[in-house]
């Protein structure tokens, strides 16, 4: 056998095993307590914690929805979906300005949490309703950590999704279903049905 019979061989063996490894995955439907659809998708089975949180309008409880893919069969290892509800007015839709800067703190914090380098932050409306997407990089080597994140308000209610994966993962085509899946529901409870 010629090498490029081996080469053509090689490529179509990767081609597979790329597409067996996206197989695996079962994308599942994420429902919060109360809404009749789901407000996206996780490439696995679906693990829930809540807390609390402080923030820049006090502590506020939350409820995080997730799935960590040790393997990286999706291409990543973890999707977070995290579930915050403010009260009654806490964003006023003519508050900008207000919304942007709990955007921005929003990343900074995330960036200090892990003592990361916030890498871009950009706001985006393309939904209807104020959004910002932002990136924490992490660690270094083979070890380094990208987090890629989403976070959106719409009626009161604060949206954060966020995937992580090492700077070697592939895994752009989840990450994208998994970000432009998101539909938020209007004032659900934030607890998981499935």
């Amino acid at each position: 056998m010629g090498t490029g019979f081996r080469e053509s061989a090689l490529v179509v063996l990767l081609v597979w095993a790329s597409l067996s490894a996206t197989a695996q995955v079962e994308w599942l439907p994420l429902k919060l307590e109360g809404a009749r659809e789901s407000i996206g998708y996780l490439p696995g089975s679906i693990q829930q914690r809540g807390d609390t949180v402080t923030t820049p309008l006090g502590r506020m409880p939350f409820e995080t929805y997730y799935h960590q893919d040790d393997e990286a069969n999706s291409g990543n290892r973890l999707y977070m979906v995290t579930v915050i509800r403010y009260g009654d007015g806490s964003f006023p839709a003519d508050s900008t300005a207000r919304v942007t800067e709990f955007f921005e703190a929003t990343a900074a914090a995330a960036a200090e949490s892990v003592g990361g380098e916030l890498r871009f932050g950009e706001m985006s409306s393309e939904r209807g309703y104020p959004g910002y997407t932002f990136r924490v990089d992490y660690g270094e080597g083979d070890t380094a950590v990208r987090v890629r994140n989403r976070v959106y308000i719409k009626d009161d209610i604060y949206y954060h999704l966020q995937v992580f994966s090492f700077a070697a993962d592939g895994g752009e085509k989840s990450r994208k279903r998994f970000f432009d899946g998101f539909r938020p529901t209007a004032k659900s409870a934030p607890a998981a049905t499935r």
